[in-house]
């Protein structure tokens, strides 16, 4: 529990509050295993995972976590297991250096929390993280709303859907409130947004939960401005395996708030994509992380199916398990442990050449085209004897899209385009080409000379091809998978990947640069089993070997 000295305010325990000190050699690596920002009116269990390098080994590695709270401190000398529950009710046994704090008698507040990761090697420096809060309150919540679209809306009490409810909590300066949906209407989808300003959020959370099972999504798509969830609230605690994200419509959920302390938490929910198309508008989806903003983000215990990067970006991603994606599993993420990921490949349909136009040109006849896969802009260029006779640009964007599909839109005038369909308009409009579209479902953006294997670009560009006679073109993304990958810039010290399990695997597992920074990382206890034939090592790194510095 806090010290004697503290009174409900944060800060009043300490005489004086806990230092990181400068990193000369080497610290240990250490994150916390929950979310923190959490009321409790009795007791709460926290822990951390730390690691550091003893001559070459793990064990004995860290000599002892010392907890800094509110004037109180409490040294745990060895790791001890914690049972988890994860969304379908089974369980595991989580290692961790796990203290429990504790409400005193007749006091309530907001309390301070540090935790400072003392290694064994009197040569490394000890590594200090928080302040974290985790507050003793006498009431669990300071508001508690219900959500039921069938019910009317009162002030206060019910909304009939959550950004309404959201928008009167930020109105009230809620700090730890509780939203229960209690309508099941499989036909509706729940909209995670708010009105209003940003509000950063409080002290606590505000819970989301369902009484039955719900679905968070947009019922079409309309635009990735449009279809991103935005609530405008720092915090949001959303918890429950009657929770499902369908992705199949959302681009990203979004986080404008800035502190590191109070992203979103999902909690025991799903993500899945219930799509019959992999596609979104006709390629990749635009954004790498799910949910957005680096570093905040935090998942414990959910599931995910079909989509990709789910866990990417995270602070936490604990006892996570995902099916069937692609792109990343975790990249850009700080701690990931007791995570599983199967069947994790983007080869069907990401790098898997697709026959997509046949074009056939006059005597003399070259198509060029220059830009990167995937990128913003190509350009087509169409040549006889040497010299233009046209050219064409695609690219990713949206503005292209919308340019693509709006009423009147002439692939001819216009100069631009997005799809496969657009490219053929261009080409039958020049003297003596013309062009025959066999698959229109992929974007123009993703075009590639395969030509039967011998020219395959894998999508890059490509200068002068002849097509004098039909010559088939396809499309291809090359997506490619990593499990766990630093992003630089980002996660570049104090990381911990541990207890993971991957099977059918075709990428890279482990893909870390010191190049970049990295400096103090444990990875460890880690099981991959790789496809055979995907010939890619499980362990890589763009520069030299780590120093001592690395875990």
């Amino acid at each position: 529990m806090p010290g004697i000295a503290w009174n409900g305010t944060i800060g009043s325990g300490f005489a004086a509050t806990p230092v990181d000190p400068a990193r000369a050699t080497a610290k240990p690596a250490v994150r916390l295993l929950v979310p923190d920002n959490q009321w409790f009116t009795n007791s709460l269990d926290v822990g951390v995972q730390a690691w550091a390098n003893d001559g070459g080994t793990l064990i004995g590695g860290i000599d002892r976590v010392r907890f800094h709270y509110e004037g109180n401190t409490v040294d745990v000398l060895a790791p001890s297991f914690q049972t988890m529950t994860r969304y379908d009710g089974t369980t595991y046994d989580c290692l961790g250096y796990w203290v429990s704090l504790r409400k005193p008698i007749g006091k309530s507040g907001n309390a301070r929390l540090y935790i400072e990761a003392i290694p064994a090697d009197a040569t490394m420096q000890s590594r200090v993280i928080g302040p974290y809060l985790f507050s003793p309150m006498t009431n669990p919540h300071d508001f508690e709303l219900v959500v039921d679209s069938n019910a009317q809306q009162v002030t206060g009490v019910s909304y009939q859907v959550v950004s309404a409810a959201l928008t009167y909590l930020k109105s009230q300066n809620a700090q730890n409130p509780r939203v229960t949906i209690k309508a099941s209407d499989t036909t509706a989808r729940h909209i995670l947004a708010g009105g209003g300003n940003d509000y950063p959020g409080g002290t606590g959370r505000c819970l989301i939960v369902a009484e039955a099972e719900v679905t968070f999504g947009f019922p079409t798509f309309v635009s990735d401005a449009s279809n991103t969830f935005r609530p405008l609230y720092g915090g949001l605690h959303i918890r429950g395996p009657n929770i499902t994200f369908d992705a199949r419509n959302i681009a990203r959920i979004a986080q404008e708030q800035l502190t590191t302390s109070n992203g979103i938490w999902l909690d025991r929910v799903k993500i899945t994509d219930s799509g019959t198309s992999p596609y979104w508008r006709a390629g990749t989806r635009p954004f790498f992380m799910f949910v957005e903003r680096q570093t905040v983000s935090w998942f414990t215990d959910c599931f995910a199916e079909n989509i990709n990067d789910p866990f990417s970006g995270a602070s936490l991603a604990r006892g996570c398990i995902a099916h069937s994606g692609y792109n990343d599993f975790a990249q850009g993420s700080f701690c990931v442990v007791y995570s599983e990921a199967l069947d994790w490949d983007s080869v069907d349909p990401w790098q898997t050449y697709v026959d997509a136009i046949t074009i056939d040109g006059p005597a003399n006849a070259t198509l060029s085209l220059s830009g990167g896969n995937e990128t913003s802009a190509r350009t087509f260029t169409a040549r006889v004897g040497g010299a233009s006779v046209g050219t064409f640009v695609v690219g990713t964007t949206e503005t292209r899209y919308n340019t693509a599909i709006a009423p009147g839109y002439n692939a001819v005038t216009a100069g631009q385009g997005y799809f496969i369909q657009n490219v053929a308009d261009w080409i039958n409009s020049l003297a003596g080409w013309s062009a025959t579209v066999i698959n229109n479902a992929r974007r123009a953006s993703a075009f590639s000379d395969f030509r039967g294997g011998a020219g395959a670009t894998k999508g890059v560009a490509f200068t002068n091809v002849p097509v004098s006679n039909p010559t088939t073109f396809q499309t291809y993304f090359d997506v490619h998978t990593d499990l766990f990958k630093q992003v630089i810039g980002e996660n570049v010290q104090n990381v911990i990947w541990a207890f993971n399990t991957a099977t059918g695997v075709r990428g890279q597992s482990f893909f870390v640069t010191e190049a970049a920074g990295a400096q103090d990382w444990a990875i460890l206890n880690n099981t991959v089993n790789n496809v055979e034939d995907a010939n890619l090592i499980q362990f890589a790194m763009r520069a030299r070997a780590m120093g001592d510095s690395a875990i």
